[in-house]
């Protein structure tokens, strides 16, 4: 079934009420955030497949307090630049960020000069159970390229499709995105694979400086993604596994080659000899010296 309004009043009950809206086009919308804040100019609704799909815009220059919202939706930006912040962590949305955020989850808004249009899809939780619960590794994140946000676009248009066809479509789409999420997972095959590829692309660049961003992009994931899944596998930051990494082919120099402590420092990937010796004895309990004297007493 599709509800779908446009240019007329637009009652939307959106599976248990959340989202909520008596509108006409472009006039302010109340959205199912929990404490009502967040107020968009709505351009079409619909109802389908157990979905609420919706597209609005926001004005150049709003800003949104912390709110949250009632369901867990994808938010996928159509044109413009929006912050969104999370405590400390900011994220820029671009055109063609899809972004997916968690019921509950509080946040805030920042719209840059031109104001933005976006289209939400709020997800019932029928749906979201077929994620087998992988979703809550990607919860408030944002994916800039690859499979994801062209499925969204995809979706989109069928959404501004008008025929009979659009609600199957609809429904095999939003299972194409839930799936491509499960499998970034990194409790399924394909999330333990790029988790892998990660592993073995810090290996063969430890020596060398290296950024968070730098290896997301490898794994075409989004930074946060990465850091969430790498910890959860590894127990440690990739900056932690980089740091061991180093004190493991130092050790190895330590005992055997006659190198300075400064060329091993150097040759490990350290600026500096004073930060390869804190390294070495956090994760040792020896200093440089003290180990290369054991192994050689």
């Amino acid at each position: 079934m599709i509800t779908s309004r446009i240019g007329s009043k637009v009652e939307s009950s959106c599976s248990n009420g959340s989202c909520r809206v008596t509108s006409r086009i472009g006039s302010k919308v109340e959205s199912s955030c929990s404490n009502g804040s967040c107020r968009a100019n709505l351009l079409r609704v619909r109802e389908a497949a157990g979905l609420c799909l919706t597209e609005a815009t926001h004005p150049a220059g709003l800003r949104v307090p912390p709110h949250a919202h009632e369901k867990t939706h994808f938010c996928l930006l159509l044109q413009g630049v929006y912050e969104e912040i999370w405590g400390r962590d900011i994220f820029v949305r671009k055109p063609g960020t899809l972004a997916l955020t968690a019921g509950g989850a509080v946040h805030s808004n920042r719209i840059h000069s031109s104001g933005i249009r976006f289209f939400s899809i709020e997800m019932t939780q029928p749906r979201l159970d077929r994620a087998n619960g992988h979703l809550k590794y990607f919860q408030g994140l944002q994916f800039d390229n690859g499979s994801l946000p062209w499925l969204a676009m995809r979706l989109y248009r069928e959404f501004r499709c008008e025929d009979d066809v659009a609600p199957l479509a609809i429904e095999g789409l939003v299972l194409e995105l839930l799936a491509g999420l499960a499998r970034q997972s990194p409790e399924s095959e394909h999330g333990a694979a790029w988790l892998k590829k990660v592993q073995d692309f810090v290996r063969d660049r430890f020596q060398h400086t290296i950024s968070l961003v730098e290896v997301a992009e490898f794994a075409g994931v989004h930074p946060v993604s990465l850091a969430r899944a790498f910890r959860r596998m590894h127990h440690c930051t990739v900056g932690d596994y980089v740091r061991k990494l180093r004190v493991e082919f130092a050790c190895q120099k330590l005992t055997g080659s006659r190198a300075s402590l400064v060329d091993i420092a150097l040759s490990a990937g350290f600026s500096e000899q004073s930060h390869f010796s804190r390294s070495f004895k956090r994760l040792t309990g020896l200093t440089p010296s003290q180990y290369r004297s054991s192994r050689q007493g």
